[in-house]
């Protein structure tokens, strides 16, 4: 999370006073210290329970207000709406008919004016690294571009998007996009990290997608 992420700037942009946030795959609560001493009451969501754990303790340390929630997006109950939901490539189910699920779930926490923003994982950047690193890379990763799945470690395939698939998904969980889908691209010597080689001299880094949105009116 450095300057050059939208989610965040947009985030701190927003007049936080007494804001209520959840964060949809809150993980480690990476989100939580930029929001120390301003004021919000912040959620996190996690299927992972020791996630969440950690989480509590990250807010505690920042003095943020903070309630942790360890269950699936699609059932928990979280009781009251929220002036911001956020989701940081949380969205990766295992089929691609879980998504309007999960985005209409987040639909479901929104106060009436409240907005979603979220960073959403690229299948487009796939098709930039099968360019880059070849066929044999594409297979190993199990891509299926009907689909948009992919499979990271190369046995899971995961629901990713693009900005089509986000055009036609969020509409049918209810939502509407604020603006075209930007990208948060990501330094080379980060991804190459996790199998997505280094070509500090390619057109352009890798990149997933941010998008901003409201409920649907």
């Amino acid at each position: 999370m450095d300057g050059r992420n939208p989610l965040v700037a947009d985030l701190l942009a927003l007049p936080l006073e007494r804001l209520e946030i959840a964060d949809y795959g809150c993980g480690p609560g990476i989100l939580i210290p930029h929001l120390a001493g301003r004021g919000v009451r912040f959620v996190g969501v996690d299927a992972s329970a020791a996630s969440v754990d950690i989480a509590a303790g990250v807010a505690e340390r920042h003095g943020v207000p903070f309630e942790g929630v360890c269950g699936d997006f699609r059932s928990v109950d979280l009781t009251r709406r929220f002036d911001v939901v956020v989701s940081v490539n949380s969205v990766l189910p295992p089929s691609r008919d879980d998504v309007v699920p999960l985005f209409a779930a987040m639909r479901r926490a929104l106060k009436p004016d409240g907005r979603l923003l979220a960073i959403l994982p690229s299948y487009d950047t796939t098709l930039y690294l099968r360019e880059l690193l070849g066929l044999a890379w594409a297979e190993r990763h199990l891509c299926d571009d009907a689909q948009l799945l992919f499979a990271d470690d190369g046995v899971h395939q995961q629901a990713y998007h693009s900005p089509e698939s986000i055009a036609e998904e969020l509409p049918r969980a209810g939502l509407r996009l604020e603006r075209e889908p930007i990208k948060v691209r990501y330094p080379w010597e980060l991804t190459r990290r996790f199998d997505y080689g280094d070509f500090p001299d390619a057109p352009e880094e890798v990149w997933d997608w941010y998008v901003e949105a409201q409920i649907a009116p």
